[in-house]
């Protein structure tokens, strides 16, 4: 184009100019066109003038540029494996073995947190890891619980947790072990006893120990020497008050006497409707008499053991 423009502009000058034999001074002072200039737009690739032998067998690839900013694949498989671990752990800790499930979701839950920390452009999931961890923790205090409270009621074991002490009933007139502290109860009413033994009653001294479905009921009851206490028949007056209580049903029990003061008792009765062992006995010494009787649960496996060790454990004065 520029010569072109060139040519133009000395054909226009030709033509005013006085037509002489010498070339005009526009002729003389034009520059030469750039013939560098002229063959910019038709520059070939460096490759083109290579021999074939030595051009490249492919074109070049492109490599496209790395977004940022933008959405990016994360690697999220450990916070996912530590949330759906966490989950059925969760399930499963009904069964205690739900506890073993969420240690291993804890272990996934903290390595994702520790990867996603370390290399947040290879690894994600932080929601999702804290999701399984705090699921799993959950799972394990739900596997406790059930392990050291929940099992043993369910397979009839239910004096493994109890703390054994020695308490003294009253003014030191019973001392006694018990799976934990008694407490004191309101002393019957003995308006239905005849006026000569209501008269001579001289104390009263009830209180009761009560683990899980295993209580132990004690009394002492002190009497002057105006009365002789009868030992069937405090059994046959207590009974009467058992039967009378709107829970308790079938009651039946027998007595056997042992040596002149002491009178065992064993029977059986239903409170709402499951069945409960009763044992006990009565002994008379010095003016008293004192009552301990045990009850529990026919399903508590522990309790003939329990109930041979607070009886062993007696001590009267």
């Amino acid at each position: 184009m520029l010569s072109q423009f060139n040519q133009s502009a000395q054909n226009r000058a030709s033509r005013q100019a006085p037509q002489t034999g010498k070339p005009s001074a526009a002729q003389s002072q034009t520059p030469a066109p750039n013939q560098a200039w002229q063959n910019a737009y038709a520059l070939t690739p460096p490759t083109a003038s290579l021999p074939t032998s030595l051009q490249p067998p492919f074109a070049p690839v492109t490599y496209a540029a790395p977004r940022y900013g933008g959405n990016r694949e994360v690697k999220r498989g450990l916070a996912i494996a530590s949330l759906v671990i966490g989950v059925v752990s969760l399930v499963f800790s009904l069964v205690v073995v739900g506890g073993v499930f969420a240690i291993v979701g804890a272990i996934l839950g903290i390595m994702a947190l520790v990867k996603a920390s370390n290399e947040p452009m290879i690894y994600g999931g932080t929601g999702l890891a804290k999701g399984g961890i705090a699921s799993s923790g959950f799972a394990v205090v739900f596997a406790v619980l059930i392990l050291f409270i929940a099992l043993p009621k369910i397979s009839g074991y239910r004096m493994s947790g109890a703390t054994w002490q020695r308490y003294e009933i009253g003014d030191n007139l019973l001392s006694v072990e018990l799976p934990g502290a008694p407490k004191k109860l309101e002393t019957p009413q003995f308006d239905n006893l005849p006026p000569d033994v209501r008269d001579n009653i001289t104390l009263t001294e009830l209180q009761q120990c009560q683990y899980n479905d295993f209580v132990v009921t004690m009394l002492v009851l002190g009497y002057n020497e105006k009365m002789e206490y009868d030992n069937q028949a405090g059994v046959n007056g207590m009974m009467a008050q058992l039967k009378n209580r709107p829970e308790v049903k079938d009651v039946q029990y027998s007595t056997s006497v042992i040596g002149d003061s002491m009178l065992s008792i064993t029977g059986s009765m239903t409170v709402k409707g499951k069945p409960t062992v009763i044992s006990g006995f009565i002994e008379n010494h010095g003016r008293k008499a004192y009552t301990v009787m045990t009850f529990y649960l026919q399903s508590n496996k522990d309790a003939p053991a329990a109930t041979k060790r607070v009886f062993e454990s007696i001590a009267l004065n």
